[in-house]
């Protein structure tokens, strides 16, 4: 299980900085966040045909339509405001304030799902959160922008998703609810603002192998995770996933694009946030 999550976390991590490509493009964020989640549908149709087939694993109701319609709003409330706030702070200071999705969803996971964790797995939590922003800390100081306030929302909405599908999983095909969950991100998404379709296109013909990039990413690391997530507390998934999404990419910088600046500090939060990871499987 743990591979399955370490990979999920490797693919977020590079996708993740693919993310930042995109926001760069000339745009609004709910047309960036709308034409990811139509790239995103188009590439899990398979799953859909699939299931058409052989429709195993499938049982729809009410309650769990409305259940999956919030967390798809949810989560794509979470990446219109990731763009939003890419383009007024810099992507450190948000990786920085997006930490606090891991405590976010643990917390809702042992308020609302009522998730147990002990000492031990309360004290990873803590060691994998001071590790992440001590990757992540560069002696800045916040104020309360627009980008921060963005951030924050993201950050928050990210865990409602999360526990959300948490729930969610545990009554459907998690293979089967990648498609549902990517199709009801762009409904929702165009939903909320029609007029952004036309320029979301224009977007992904602009950057089409950007945009494909990403969703291929997207949907491998979802089908991935959503596996894992069924099996699994969010209030333990959550917070060893977004750690190993920051730590790829850290690794990276260092080892294949000699970021040597900050690296004994990089290299200390890494550590500490590698024993909070094994903490959390006490």
């Amino acid at each position: 299980m743990f591979s399955l999550m370490l990979l999920a976390g490797v693919i977020r991590g590079i996708g993740y900085l693919v993310s930042k490509k995109i926001s760069r493009e000339k745009g609004s964020a709910q047309a960036m966040a709308l034409g990811n989640a139509l790239v995103d549908t188009l590439i899990s149709l398979p799953i859909l045909l699939y299931f058409l087939v052989k429709p195993q694993g499938i049982q729809l109701y009410w309650g769990l339509i409305i259940l999956a319609v919030i967390s798809a709003a949810a989560y794509g409330m979470s990446v219109a405001f990731q763009y939003a706030a890419l383009k007024r702070i810099d992507i450190s200071v948000m990786s920085i304030v997006l930490r606090l999705t891991i405590l976010f969803s643990a917390l809702m996971g042992i308020v609302f799902l009522g998730e147990r964790l002990n000492i031990w797995n309360y004290l990873g939590l803590l060691i994998i959160l001071i590790g992440n922003l001590i990757i992540l800390w560069k002696g800045r100081k916040f104020a309360l922008s627009a980008g921060i306030i963005f951030t924050l929302g993201s950050a928050f909405v990210a865990a409602v998703a999360s526990n959300l599908d948490k729930f969610i999983l545990t009554k459907i095909n998690s293979v089967f609810y990648v498609f549902l969950n990517s199709l009801l991100i762009a409904i929702t998404l165009f939903i909320s603002k029609p007029k952004a379709i036309r320029e979301s296109i224009q977007l992904i013909r602009k950057s089409f192998g950007v945009f494909l990039l990403m969703s291929l990413l997207t949907i491998s690391a979802w089908l991935l995770g959503s596996y894992v997530l069924q099996n699994m507390d969010v209030s333990r998934f959550i917070p060893i996933q977004k750690t190993i999404t920051l730590i790829i990419p850290v690794l990276f910088g260092i080892t294949f694009f000699k970021e040597k600046q900050h690296w004994q500090q990089k290299l200390l939060g890494l550590t500490l946030a590698i024993v909070g990871i094994v903490m959390m499987y006490l």
